[in-house]
């Protein structure tokens, strides 16, 4: 299991985490070997009552490795989000976006994020949420990318288009920095 998020809905949570399973075999677990499915559990918070994958491996879009993970859910208006980090057949950090009416069905909608390639190969644990100030409200995307000269955790901060699925950042800084 890698990480993932959970959402409230309906008095029941709904876990959302990545299935991570090695096939046994002469793999690189990068290209080949490596299934990563997107996992739903609902819980009343003391018993599982349901568990289903919803995003299976085979359905991820194509020009992927098979490092998508870590889903983070959230809903806006009444439709839910996820988005997970990914690394492209090139060795380019991504962050993908679906969305869906139930929590179960989910509609890739392209990606999220990804053209700044100096922030490595991979960014994996990413967070998603608003902030409101007297300005209005801007949104922040957090996530660790892999590949980068010193491991950190950085922060994006800017704006949302729910219409095309993309985030629009104009600040970036870190969190952390370092392995420790």
């Amino acid at each position: 299991v890698f990480s993932g998020s959970a959402i409230v809905k309906d008095d029941q949570i709904h876990f959302f985490y990545t299935g991570n399973v090695k096939n046994e075999g002469d793999h690189d677990y990068t290209f080949s070997g490596r299934e990563q499915n997107t996992v739903h559990v609902i819980s009343d918070g003391y018993s599982i009552e349901k568990q289903e994958v919803v995003i299976p491996h085979e359905a991820y879009p194509a020009g992927f490795t098979d490092h998508i993970r870590d889903p983070k859910v959230f809903e806006k208006e009444g439709r839910y989000y996820m988005i997970l980090g990914a690394r492209t057949r090139e060795s380019e950090g991504k962050i993908l976006i679906y969305q869906s009416e139930d929590l179960s069905q989910w509609t890739y909608q392209g990606i999220f994020l990804g053209d700044d390639y100096s922030l490595g190969y991979m960014w994996e644990c990413p967070d998603f949420f608003p902030l409101k100030n007297a300005n209005g409200e801007k949104y922040v995307l957090t996530f660790s990318p892999m590949g980068v000269k010193e491991r950190t955790s950085i922060y994006l901060v800017g704006d949302m288009n729910y219409e095309t699925g993309k985030f629009n950042y104009t600040t970036v800084g870190n969190i952390d920095w370092g392995f420790d």
